[in-house]
């Protein structure tokens, strides 16, 4: 978890059982109007296990697409949930920036999926804080 408000927690959460345990600690971490997600999962894993574990505690999906030949659309993350509530972006990056720009300081933000997805968040994150 990082300091400050809205309230952002990066996970590398990548199967099922990652994502069950991320679903409960997200469960009793605290009530939220809204929780995003910022999500980013490699075509080789278990994105529709991962996405249901997940599902119940998520509101609004910010949904990525990763790069290289293993890395899943946003578009393939999408066809595996049925929510209404899905932005689907080029980049984890853009995911989340949009989901900072839409999140109040009451909402959650959670980012999973992937170490590549945690990685570029975090990327951007250093690289906005290193130019205040």
């Amino acid at each position: 978890m990082l300091p400050g408000r809205p309230q952002v927690i990066l996970d590398v959460a990548h199967n099922p059982q990652a994502a069950h345990t991320l679903a409960e600690n997200l469960a009793t971490s605290g009530f939220a109007p809204e929780t995003y997600a910022v999500c980013g999962m490699l075509k080789d894993k278990d994105i529709a296990g991962v996405l249901h574990e997940l599902a119940p505690r998520i509101t609004r999906w910010h949904l990525a697409t990763l790069p290289g030949a293993r890395g899943a659309s946003a578009d393939e993350l999408a066809a595996r949930l049925e929510k209404a509530s899905i932005k689907k972006f080029a980049s984890p990056a853009d995911a989340f920036a949009a989901a900072l720009g839409s999140a109040s300081e009451n909402d959650k933000i959670v980012v999973f999926g992937s170490f590549l997805t945690v990685g570029e968040v975090m990327a951007w994150l250093k690289h906005k804080t290193s130019k205040r």
